[in-house]
């Protein structure tokens, strides 16, 4: 190579030694784990197999629960709902006959087949006290609420 060559060339990094390794701290070999340790290591994994084991059936069970909870309301809510259509339809039914029976062509058929007829004269009667003003002012049915105050409850 030439000169310019191998000044042009990036300098290689130096690398640090490694730190000094306290002898009692070396890397010792390891010898295979006796039948003892290995006994110790599996009496120290049961209690937890048992906890975790505890643990994730009483969640199942929870949510085999809660699951059983939401269907039953599920099958509650469904009645309801059932429930309610026909109340509805029966409110519609019952506001039908309600508007039937209470038709004036219906009411005045009913009178007059029991013998009720109208009036041929209407005569108006004036009690002293009240005036004109008291009818005008409060509307149609303020004078008969004027009366149950003159008359009483019972005429």
């Amino acid at each position: 190579m030439s000169r310019a060559a191998a000044t042009a060339a990036p300098p290689t990094p130096r690398r640090r030694p490694a730190p000094a390794r306290d002898p009692q701290t070396a890397a010792r070999p390891t010898a295979a784990p006796t039948a003892r340790q290995t006994a110790r290591r599996a009496t120290r994994r049961g209690p937890f197999f048992v906890v975790a084991a505890l643990v994730v059936g009483t969640l199942a069970a929870a949510i085999v629960s809660l699951q059983a909870i939401v269907s039953q309301t599920s099958f509650h809510m469904q009645a309801l709902e059932q429930q309610t259509q026909q109340l509805e339809q029966r409110y519609g039914q019952l506001k039908l006959t309600v508007a039937q029976l209470s038709s004036p062509e219906r009411v005045a058929a009913a009178a007059s087949r029991m013998g009720l007829r109208l009036p041929t004269d209407v005569h108006t009667i004036t009690i002293p006290g009240l005036g004109a003003a008291a009818g005008s002012r409060h509307g149609r049915g303020a004078t008969s609420f004027a009366l149950k105050s003159i008359l009483g409850e019972h005429p």
